[in-house]
C-alpha cells in the first residue's frame, strides 16, 4: 500500500531543494532590497519632517537629536538596501558589513531623542553614553572579527534595545500613555523581528520577515518621538 507523508507547511519553508535554489535566492534578494528600498525612501522623508519639527522647537539640541534619530534610519536602510541589491557582485562583502553595522547605529540612533529630550539629566546622559558605547563596541567587533560578537550580534541588539527599562520610570512619568503604547509597540516589533532574523538561513523568507517588522518596529518609533518627543 502507497504511503503519503503528511503535508506541512514547514517543510515547504525549510526545504533544502528551495533554498538551495537559484530562483529562490534571486527573488529573495529582490525582496529583502526592495522593501528596504522603500524603507530608505520613508526615511528620507521622515528625516524631512523632524527637522521641521526640530527647527520649530528652536532647540539645538532638539535638532540634533531628531537628526541622529533620523539618518541613522536613512543609514541602515540604504545600506540594507544596497547589501542586497549587491548580494552577487564583488561589493557584497562591504556592503555586507555595513548594513550589520547600520543596525547598532540604528539602536543608539533610535535612542538619542529619548535618551536627550525625554529622560534628560545624568540618567539620560548615562543612557546615550552606554548606548554608543555599546554601539561602537560592536562595530569594531565585527571590523576585527571578533567570533563572539559576530556570534551573539543578535543579543547585543536585543539587549541595547530593552536598555530602556534602566529609565523606564522616567519615561512612564514624561511620555502620555498614546506614546508609551507606540513605543512599546516599536520595541515589540523590534524583538518579533529578531526571531525572523535568527532563523533565516533555514526557512525560506524569513529575512523579508525579518526587514519587515524592522519597518514596523521603526514606524512605530517614528511615531512616537514625531508626536510625543
Amino acid at each position: 500500500m502507497t504511503q503519503y507523508k503528511a503535508f506541512k507547511v514547514k517543510d515547504v519553508f525549510s526545504s533544502p531543494e528551495i533554498l538551495n535554489s537559484d530562483v529562490y535566492q534571486i527573488s529573495l534578494e529582490v525582496f529583502n532590497a526592495v522593501s528596504h528600498g522603500v524603507g530608505f525612501v520613508l526615511s528620507v522623508l521622515a528625516t524631512c519632517f523632524l527637522f521641521m519639527k526640530g527647527v520649530k522647537s528652536q532647540s539645538l539640541m532638539s535638532i540634533v537629536a531628531y537628526l541622529i534619530f533620523a539618518l541613522s534610519m536613512c543609514l541602515m536602510y540604504f545600506n540594507s538596501m544596497m547589501y542586497h541589491a549587491m548580494s552577487r557582485t564583488i561589493l557584497r562583502p562591504i556592503f555586507k558589513f555595513f548594513d550589520h553595522t547600520a543596525i547598532y547605529l540604528l539602536i543608539a540612533g533610535s535612542y538619542t531623542p529619548f535618551a536627550l529630550l525625554l529622560v534628560g539629566g545624568w540618567l539620560g546622559l548615562v543612557l546615550v553614553i552606554v548606548e554608543w558605547g555599546v554601539a561602537l563596541i560592536g562595530i569594531m567587533g565585527k571590523a576585527v572579527g571578533n567570533e563572539w560578537i559576530i556570534k551573539h550580534s543578535t543579543l547585543l541588539y536585543l539587549l541595547m534595545g530593552w536598555m530602556a527599562i534602566f529609565a523606564i520610570r522616567s519615561i512612564l512619568t514624561k511620555l502620555p500613555l498614546p506614546g508609551i503604547m507606540w513605543l512599546f509597540a516599536g520595541g515589540l516589533a523590534y524583538s518579533l523581528g529578531t526571531i525572523f532574523y535568527k532563523f533565516d538561513e533555514k526557512y525560506a523568507y524569513f529575512h523579508v520577515f525579518w526587514h519587515f517588522f524592522v519597518m514596523l518596529g521603526s514606524a512605530c518609533l517614528f511615531v512616537t518621538v514625531y508626536c510625543y518627543v
